[in-house]
């Protein structure tokens, strides 16, 4: 019951491609149910064939190129390795020429369900690219989300309040976001921080303030509780 009208699909197009997919908060794994997904396919698709890659400082430009050489390399092999693969990779835009061409750019990309044991689905892209990965059950869904080493961000898109927070609060991530995703749109009042890999702890909100508190404490002789103890 995903909305996916203009506004929704601009703001989950910004989730993955904002700054050419490296940010850490960025969606890395997209997951819709099997009814819906020619729909979101085609949604990011009329998107990504507007794509402009070029230097980011240039007018028109949408779409800058990776950080270095290493990176685009690792971008460009897992794409080819799902493509080696027979996996639905589509890719979008032209490279830049002129100066700028050999530099750090990769096209944008989409690889729809892909086999879940590619690193395209596995590992952190830090890039532009997304594998799109249809189910069929809720608790699929759920259980698709979770299997990752990592859990910094998640989001839900429903037009179901009951589901989102349903859905929600079984992702095994530090936030969650409904029908929205992305660094810029953190709430500053709200902890932030990861799972699993994506790290501990978490700054921001009333629990970032106590990470910063040495906490005393101050003990002093029970005698019942002390007999209680004893062995």
């Amino acid at each position: 019951d995903a909305i996916l009208d203009d506004t929704h699909l601009d703001r989950l197009f910004a989730a993955i491609y904002d700054t050419t997919g490296q940010i850490c908060m960025n969606a890395k794994r997209v997951f819709v149910h099997r009814s819906r997904r020619d729909e979101l396919v085609a949604g990011l698709e009329a998107r990504l064939n507007r794509a402009v890659l070029g230097y980011g400082l240039d007018e028109g430009t949408t779409m800058g190129p990776l950080h270095q050489p290493a990176q685009k390399a690792f971008v460009q092999e897992i794409i080819q390795e799902a493509k080696d693969a027979g996996a639905d990779v589509r890719e979008f835009g032209e490279l830049p020429g002129g100066d700028l061409a050999g530099g750090n750019f990769v096209r944008p990309a989409i690889v729809v369900d892909p086999d879940p044991s590619l690193r395209v689905v596995t590992q952190e892209q830090f890039g532009p690219v997304i594998p799109i990965i249809s189910f069929d059950t809720e608790e699929e869904a759920i259980a698709l989300a979770n299997d990752t080493w990592g859990g910094l961000c998640g989001s839900v898109w429903t037009a179901s309040p009951e589901a989102a927070q349903r859905v929600g609060s079984q992702l095994v991530c530090g936030y969650v976001w409904v029908n929205d995703h992305g660094a810029t749109r953190l709430d500053l009042r709200a902890p932030f921080g990861g799972m699993k890999q994506s790290g501990f702890g978490r700054e921001q909100g009333i629990e970032g303030i106590r990470a910063f508190q040495d906490t005393r404490s101050i003990a002093t002789i029970d005698p019942e509780a002390l007999a209680a103890m004893a062995h």
